[in-house]
């Protein structure tokens, strides 16, 4: 699909892992025993623009201050949770009036009733999870078995918004049955779509590339030498890599500094490219979720998700899990399996689909990015820096 192009600001080396989001961002209170996500309250332009540096979660705009000039004219925040539309009175005209503010809400954030019970901020998602794979099962039961009820999920979950179906798609991450689509979108009761909000770093996951890579798992093999590459990593980890490459190329930067570009870019918490941090959750729940259900075909996603999102141990035992089922816990094998995103030509169906993305891509760019027509003659340091940096990421948060 066709992207609007984001500012890339200079890369500075500081390093944007898992373990400095804990650190800057929730040492204190996970100290303390609490689990809070970071929040901004403000106008729209404020919160737009905290938010797209990765500083809040969510946004509580208060968009009845017309006198803000950060209202007027500016959208609102893509993570808006709350919003202030107007202030009126109760009881007006008596001993206990009262001014109360009428507010509205995405479905981001659905607040909390008690603050002595503990609750699950992931259990509408789940419940969501569990509606779907309803609907598969009662597509199964109508004679269409041609795609496994976990695919179907994934499926709809990749199109909800109507993305991950363009050129390609299909041949990487599965064709879409659209027929499931269209049953599962007429039936009633559908709960509300919420986010997917990972418990150990506090950012939402991307439920719509999860489920393409899912798809992509679940129609490819990943390769019997694991320093070596297919299309199952293609549909997630290694296809974004490209794009963080992409990302470098349109920067303008030299290639001794794709390795600091790469840091700043991959996994990033704020909105600066195409391999963000809920892209790479994505990318780690689709590849371990997908080899346990390669594995173990009665496994459902609602109980996946449940299992890996129930704490922040969990949570983080999955970036374990990640690096330990896809790159045998070896940083050789990892490094050597992401320079085969950029350097393997064994596997042609890969080395094919690479070279289509990369020139397919270049539709959605300007220069600088059309200097590289063909992704051999990006230079090879900057290749290597890039890989560098994805295989650093990767082993912090695998620690």
């Amino acid at each position: 699909p066709t992207r609007a192009t984001p500012s890339y600001p200079q890369a500075t080396g500081r390093h944007q892992t898992h373990t400095m989001i804990n650190d800057l961002r929730t040492a204190v209170v996970r100290n303390l025993g609490n689990q809070y996500a970071i929040g901004i309250y403000g106008c729209r332009n404020v919160c737009r623009r905290v938010s797209a540096q990765g500083l809040a979660t969510r946004s509580f705009v208060s968009s009845m201050s017309t006198g803000y000039s950060g209202n007027l004219g500016f959208p609102l925040p893509t993570n808006w949770a709350f919003d202030q539309i107007k202030n009126y009175w109760l009881a007006s005209g008596t001993a206990g009036q009262v001014e109360i503010d009428n507010d509205i809400c995405s479905g981001r954030d659905l607040g909390v009733d008690s603050v002595s019970r503990a609750r699950d901020p992931n259990d509408a998602f789940y419940t969501y999870v569990i509606w779907l794979e309803a609907r598969a099962l009662q597509w199964w039961e109508k004679g269409n078995t041609s795609r496994s009820q976990v695919e179907l999920v994934a499926q709809y979950l990749r199109y909800r918004n109507r993305q991950y179906n363009g050129a390609g798609m299909a041949d990487v991450c599965g064709a879409i049955d659209l027929d499931f689509i269209d049953f599962a979108d007429s039936y009633l009761n559908r709960p509300d779509v919420t986010p997917l909000r990972d418990p150990s770093c506090f950012y939402d996951t991307e439920v719509e590339h999860f489920g393409a890579v899912l798809g992509a798992m679940i129609n490819h093999t990943i390769h019997s030498s694991h320093s070596e590459v297919s299309l199952a990593d293609f549909g997630g980890w290694a296809g974004d890599l490209l794009s963080a490459l992409g990302n470098w190329a349109e920067s303008g930067l030299s290639a001794a500094e794709a390795y600091d570009f790469g840091l700043t870019h991959i996994a990033s918490i704020a909105d600066v490219g195409y391999f963000n941090i809920g892209d790479y959750l994505a990318d780690v729940d689709a590849m371990v979720m997908g080899l346990q259900i390669k594995s173990d075909s009665t496994l459902k996603l609602s109980y996946l998700f449940q299992q890996y999102y129930a704490s922040v141990g969990m949570a983080e035992y999955r970036f374990f899990r990640f690096f330990q089922d896809r790159f045998d816990s070896d940083k050789d094998t990892l490094l050597n399996a992401a320079k085969a995103v950029f350097f393997q030509d064994g596997d042609l169906a890969f080395t094919e689909y690479r070279n289509f993305f990369w020139s397919h891509s270049l539709k959605d760019f300007d220069l600088p990015y059309g200097n590289y027509p063909l992704i051999a003659l990006v230079p090879d340091e900057a290749k290597n820096g890039i890989v560098k940096a994805f295989a650093k990421i990767v082993r912090n948060y695998a620690s």
